[in-house]
């Protein structure tokens, strides 16, 4: 019996579009995907390569839908492949990797194990990969249609057990978030803590993974004056503060833009000086306060990033100015409002 060779070309449809039928007649696929990944005739190559040639008219026909999508998380690029074959909607796969070929593979396995349910059971190699293939009378080989062109990358079976173990047959959960660090320096504007309204400035660090991070820093503030009394200015206190925060933060990650919630604690050092008349007499005091922050990164992904946001403190324990004979001359007030402003690097 002579055999024909087969000319296989089937063209690679346009992004999202069903496309003209598979080479392989038990394969019927609606497949959409980025440019840079392997296209459907190489998914039905792959799978051709899996399972071997057509044996016949009644070999089951299997019909899928795949759809391949990119998204750039913390300047990584992500694949994810929504794939159902029809007839088992309720068997959906959400699959992830940075590499859409590991996802073209996936895909593959799924489509042969649908056509050869026992394929991963059977230790000996596919029929159409082993045997030598059948010659003519002229002793050269024939051509066999593996539903492939002769230039498309196949899948070797061992690959794919490989595949089957790294990849759960429903779901692939997405890789573990990276861990960021980043650090810098802010200039905060404090209305509350002080007599006055006080610029400060000091480091910051931060460490992030997923939607949680914790941030610390460090500030020092202007010193203020401050008077009170009937003599209108002949008594008053110099007031400083030093700082140090620390903040547990909740981040909103799909939003473009770092949008952090933070709760957390402040512990400082609180300096007065007080002057009157006679003589003048300084002091020191612990101030401990919480703080509620929200803070936004506009540029997140680079590697410099601005940053603003606003603080609500709300002192727990925090020294008064008292100076004999004129009375108390500065407290704190019951919350204070601080807006800060800042530069972000990520080290990694």
């Amino acid at each position: 019996m002579w055999l024909v060779p087969a000319a296989v070309g089937v063209e690679c449809p346009a992004f999202g579009q069903a496309g003209p039928p598979n080479a392989d007649r038990r394969l019927t696929i609606e497949w959409s995907a980025p440019a840079e990944c392997p296209s459907r005739d190489e998914l039905v190559a792959r799978v051709g390569a899996l399972v071997g040639a057509p044996r016949g008219p009644s070999e089951r026909v299997v019909a899928a839908r795949g759809r391949v999508t990119s998204s750039r998380k913390a300047g990584e690029l992500r694949y994810r492949l929504d794939f159902v074959v029809r007839g088992s909607e309720a068997n959906a796969r959400a699959l992830n990797d940075d590499d859409c070929s590991h996802l073209v593979d996936a895909a593959a396995l799924i489509l042969a194990l649908d056509l050869n349910p026992n394929l991963l059971l059977d230790p000996s190699p596919t029929d159409a990969l082993e045997e030598e293939p059948p010659r003519n009378v002229a002793g050269a080989p024939a051509t066999a249609d593996l539903g492939a062109a002769p230039n498309d990358k196949a899948l070797p079976k061992a690959d794919a057990r490989a595949a089957a173990r790294h990849e759960s047959p429903t779901a692939a959960p997405p890789g573990p978030a990276r861990l960021n660090v980043h650090a810098g320096a802010r200039i905060t504007l404090d209305n509350g803590a002080l007599p006055r309204a006080a610029l400060g400035v000091g480091p910051f660090v931060a460490v992030a993974r997923g939607a949680l991070a914790f941030e610390a820093q460090g500030t020092v503030y202007q010193e203020q004056f401050t008077v009170s009394g009937p003599r209108g200015g002949s008594a008053g206190a110099y007031v400083s503060l030093s700082t140090v925060s620390a903040h547990a933060c909740l981040r909103a990650l799909p939003l473009a833009i770092d949008v952090r919630t933070c709760l957390g604690g402040e512990l400082g050092v609180a300096r007065t000086s007080g002057v009157r008349l006679e003589q003048s007499e300084e002091a020191t005091g612990l101030w401990t306060a919480a703080t509620a922050t929200l803070s936004a990164r506009v540029l997140h992904e680079r590697m410099v990033s601005p940053v603003v946001g606003v603080s609500f403190v709300r002192p727990l324990g925090a020294p008064t100015v008292y100076i004999e004979r004129f009375g108390t001359v500065f407290e704190p007030a019951p919350v204070g409002v601080r807006g800060f402003l800042g530069l972000d690097v990520r080290f990694f």
